[in-house]
């Protein structure tokens, strides 16, 4: 797994490349609250997940937690790119209307 911090429309961002699971979701939260709180109030981040290739339940729960916290700043988390594999995966969690989801035309 490999996380990379990215500018996707002139806003901060990280890029997953690789699988989330319960043995890479610790490095992926960590990520995400960094850039979360390297925002200002008000602001939207980026989550590049077009090379995330796998997702468990412990993905969903980091980004649920993401979303807490990007909340408490008034701020915005998208969910950039992701494969029909990957959205099913909040599908089936019934989440995929709790976060914000954008795809590159």
């Amino acid at each position: 797994m490999e996380i990379t911090k990215v500018e996707i429309k002139s806003k901060k961002g990280i890029k997953v490349k690789g699988e989330i699971d319960m043995h890479t979701a610790s490095t992926v939260h960590k990520s995400l609250i960094e850039i979360i709180e390297s925002i200002s109030n008000g602001d939207k981040i980026y989550i590049d997940m077009s090379e995330v290739v796998y997702m468990d339940s412990s993905g969903i729960a980091i980004f649920i937690d993401g979303l807490r916290h990007i909340n408490k700043k008034k701020g915005e988390l998208i969910l950039y790119n992701p494969s029909n594999k990957i959205m099913d995966v909040f599908g089936i969690a019934r989440l995929q209307s709790v976060f914000k989801i954008e795809r590159s035309n």
